[in-house]
């Protein structure tokens, strides 16, 4: 980060943009990354593509590891998006390959409307991210009583949709899925301040929901067709950047508390801080029994590693970095197995850290000489 770009966190920072200064580093690590890191970063891709997506690594097929291509991995990053999570990086001190990566598999498809199969429902995308009006009513299912309301669903919508914020959002289970409830719009304020104080606060405190709801905010709604509408404004999107990273840090702080110091056969586990790829294999697995298994699969690899050492003399530790070596290079453990295709099981789960690491690697070339 600049020396002469001091940041206050603890002060009303929303909306989120550069200042002049800020503008000119923006550009000039733009540059960077288009003339001198890009063509590398694919290289890297390519690389890692074909030895994380191994069956022999990740016990599916190739089809069923991977979510998308390289054309997916680099399309989809016009100026806009890398200038935004160069920002947010470089306002909390946050790296920008983490934070990328995260948002690449959170949403940033259906951000842009460069989008894979998965996609597919979200054709009427600009390349600005959503800027057509949309119905509010084609995505909850009930037309918004009032402008307020409306508002409220508006933020529901983008928070799901795009960011994988659920913690956010008012949802119901739905069969194998959970949706958006049809509910007040007080009811979705409520629990975005719930969600936002147990899980964003702690690494943000200051909530951006009156910004979000303003009339001069990100977020428009408009009824001149006899229904309400929304669509965004692009500096949402620094916001929206801000708060899903602060939830991936405050669940790293979460794991360095309750799992910061572990013993498998006498060898001290250290994860203080946990290595990025494991802290997005909790992302989307809340539940407490299902990240106990994730915590037993870690142990797992540390174990087979011991028994093929073929030296006698066991290493006094494995730290971060060490485990994330073995993350990135042994087999799925067994006991993840049978729910590689649960629904936020702990072995999709384990899967999505898997993904979450390949994008961070061809991602750090990308941001190489930058922050």
């Amino acid at each position: 980060m600049p020396k002469d770009i001091v940041v206050d966190t603890k002060s009303n920072f929303y909306p989120i943009v550069p200042t002049d200064r800020e503008k000119k580093v923006l550009g000039e690590w733009l540059r960077v990354i288009r003339e001198e890191n890009e063509a590398h970063a694919r290289k890297t891709w390519r690389w890692f593509y074909e030895l994380m997506s191994s069956p022999s690594l990740t016990r599916v097929s190739r089809s069923k590891f991977s979510w998308g291509s390289e054309k997916m991995v680099f399309d989809p990053l016009m100026d806009y998006i890398i200038k935004a999570v160069l920002l947010v990086a470089m306002r909390f001190n946050w790296r920008p390959e983490e934070m990328l990566a995260l948002w690449q598999i959170e949403g940033l498809c259906c951000t842009t409307g460069i989008y894979p199969p998965g996609c597919a429902a979200h054709g009427n995308l600009e390349p600005e991210g959503w800027s057509k009006p949309l119905s509010i009513k084609d995505w909850i299912g009930r037309e918004p009583r009032n402008r307020e309301e409306a508002k409220s669903y508006a933020r529901s919508i983008i928070l799901y949709e795009r960011w994988g914020l659920d913690i956010l959002v008012k949802t119901v289970q739905h069969e194998k899925d959970t949706v958006i409830a049809k509910v007040s719009g007080i009811k979705h304020d409520e629990k975005f301040k719930e969600g936002f104080a147990h899980e964003i606060a702690p690494i943000i405190p200051q909530s951006p929901l009156k910004y979000l709801k303003s009339d001069d905010g990100p977020i428009w709604v408009g009824n001149t067709r006899g229904y309400y509408e929304f669509r965004t404004h692009s500096e949402y999107q620094t916001t929206m950047l801000a708060m899903q990273f602060a939830r991936f840090k405050y669940l790293e702080s979460i794991i360095q508390r309750d799992y910061g110091e572990m013993e498998v056969r006498g060898v001290r586990l250290e994860l203080k801080p946990p290595f990025p790829a494991f802290v997005r294999t909790f992302y989307n697995c809340g539940r407490r029994e299902n990240r106990k298994i994730l915590i037993r699969a870690i142990k797992d690899l540390v174990d087979r590693h011991l028994e093929r050492r073929k030296s006698a003399l066991k290493p006094e530790k494995y730290t971060g970095d060490d485990l994330n070596d073995l993350f990135r290079v042994l087999p799925i453990p067994d006991r993840l197995l049978p729910s590689l295709r649960q629904y936020r099981g702990p072995g999709r789960c384990y899967l999505g850290g898997l993904r979450f690491e390949l994008l961070r690697l061809t991602y750090k070339d990308l941001f190489a000489n930058t922050l």
